[in-house]
């Protein structure tokens, strides 16, 4: 929450059930400062969602029509005078913004849980969030956060440069240190379709959101950035555990719910992507990952009901700042697991026509093409199958699976000696996966050798091994809508393995 929000919620529940009017208000919290109507509604309209009420039922914050707000739910007041403390003339008691620090994760969780809130005397607190002195390091850090924005590789560069430039103006300055963090963190997700990502540009990322926390641990940014960047580690229960006191600390904020969310799973996902979607629908990546949970529950329907909302919210309010990838590739994917061959095609077309320079472009432009290829390869059209891989791979050398789907094509054409070379390739690929810590990807990409050999039995002893030792997470969530995994569907085998995956995601 804002801190004028935090404000007027201290005010208000340091004197339960006593009606605050708008001037009320206006004169403790904005003394000398002209302050319109619409500004208090929004701070009101924050805490609501802060606190899960609702104006037609309150359970804390009660509108009084024309006339001002109070606080309806019970307080308990605990220790209100402590030791040593006198409260006579000439001593002054802590001010809201003193006390801020302390409640504010007690309000904002414990009311949000429904639990009544206990207020004591202010006591240390951690400063607020440390600014610098320095002009040009402010300067060099807002112009690197504009250019974290556009997620293009080439200004995502030029950001490093403007972080790394405040960091030595001011090495003290989290807030620089969370960006170059983010910087570090997009580069590596732009190289994270190869078999060999930039592993170093991760750890940057882990580094720099670490060092932010140290140097300002009341900072929710630096614990939501932290979430965001351990969840593809092997560090999950580390992601959840920043994630969580993020959103405590600042539960209104969508960028921690979004952080959040991604290194969450199952229900606690959905719940955070929900938020999101609420406040920033245009952000169209939530109804991708939250779709994702879905798919793994094997509940098709509500994956493609987000989907479609998403495409729906891009129709209308197209966005060059958040192009949205992926939400057409997945829709192919569950059209073609419903045996919608041309609508799923449709869909990687449509993948394909989206095309662009961002960070995420030759990711789902190779997941659409690779998937073209499969469907082509059910469709026992080779050729045809084999034409799409080789695109894939002219846009990243090294993909296991695309090398994996041409040797099964070239084998299917009777070209026994590209098949094999392709094959090894597509192994190459997959130990590099596993060398460079892509452990989900390398078993996907195993579990289709598998598959491509017929060999169900293996395939589904991996996938079983795998899921039973992963940490919670979006592993594997896409199986039920593999196409390389469509002839297989009816297998029993198969079924103990979705259904062990759906279980995951619960």
């Amino acid at each position: 929450m804002a801190p004028k929000a935090i404000d007027v919620l201290l005010l208000m529940v340091t004197q339960p059930g006593v009606l605050f009017t708008k001037d009320a208000i206006f004169d403790a919290l904005w003394p000398d400062v002209t302050v319109t109507d619409n500004a208090l509604t929004q701070v009101i309209s924050e805490l609501r969602f802060a606190l899960g009420d609702k104006p037609n039922a309150p359970v804390y914050i009660e509108t009084v029509p024309r006339r001002g707000y109070r606080f309806v739910a019970p307080v308990d007041v605990v220790d209100p005078e402590p030791a040593g403390v006198a409260t006579g003339a000439g001593v002054e008691l802590p001010t809201p913004m003193a006390q801020a620090a302390d409640l504010q994760s007690a309000i904002a969780t414990a009311l949000m849980a429904g639990l009544r809130v206990t207020i004591t005397a202010a006591s240390p607190h951690p400063a607020a969030t440390r600014e610098t002195a320095s002009l040009e390091a402010y300067r060099l850090a807002t112009d690197g956060r504009v250019k974290l924005e556009t997620l293009e590789p080439n200004a995502i560069r030029s950001a490093v440069i403007d972080f790394t430039r405040a960091i030595a103006l001011d090495p003290a300055y989290a807030p620089a240190h969370i960006g170059l963090a983010h910087a570090h963190f997009w580069l590596y997700q732009s190289t994270r379709v190869r078999s060999r990502p930039e592993k170093a540009e991760l750890g940057a990322a882990i580094a720099h959101a670490e060092r932010a926390v140290t140097l300002d641990p009341s900072l929710a940014e630096a614990h939501a950035a932290l979430a965001f960047f351990l969840s593809i580690t092997s560090r999950v229960e580390d992601a959840l555990r920043h994630g969580r006191l993020a959103v405590s600390m600042e539960p209104g904020n969508w960028r921690h719910q979004f952080q959040l969310g991604i290194a969450a799973w199952g229900s606690e996902r959905l719940q955070c992507l929900s938020m999101v979607m609420a406040q920033y629908p245009a952000l169209t990546h939530a109804h991708f990952a939250a779709a994702l949970v879905h798919i793994a529950r094997g509940d098709l329907d509500a994956a493609d009901a987000l989907l479609a909302a998403g495409l729906e919210i891009q129709r209308k309010t197209p966005s060059d700042r958040l192009p949205g990838r992926g939400l057409h590739w997945l829709r192919g994917l569950i059209a073609f697991r419903r045996d919608q061959v041309e609508a799923a095609r449709s869909h990687f077309d449509a993948e394909l026509t989206t095309d662009g320079h961002d960070l995420f472009a030759d990711e789902f432009a190779v997941d659409a093409l690779t998937a073209h290829g499969f469907v082509r390869l059910a469709s026992k059209a080779p050729t045809e199958a084999a034409t799409f891989f080789e695109r894939a791979l002219q846009r990243v050398p090294d993909h296991a699976r695309a090398w994996m789907g041409l040797g099964d094509a070239r084998r299917r054409m009777g070209d026994d000696a590209g098949a094999d070379d392709a094959r090894k390739r597509g192994v190459q690929g997959q130990q590099d996966l596993v060398s460079y810590g892509r452990r989900a990807e390398a078993e996907m990409a195993g579990a289709l050798a598998f598959f491509l050999d017929g060999d169900i039995n293996d395939a589904c002893a991996a996938l079983t091994s795998f899921l039973g030792e992963a940490p919670p997470g979006m592993a594997a969530s896409t199986l039920p809508v593999e196409p390389w995994l469509r002839p297989f569907m009816n297998d029993k085998r198969i079924a103990a393995v979705l259904k062990q995956l759906a279980d995951r995601a619960r």
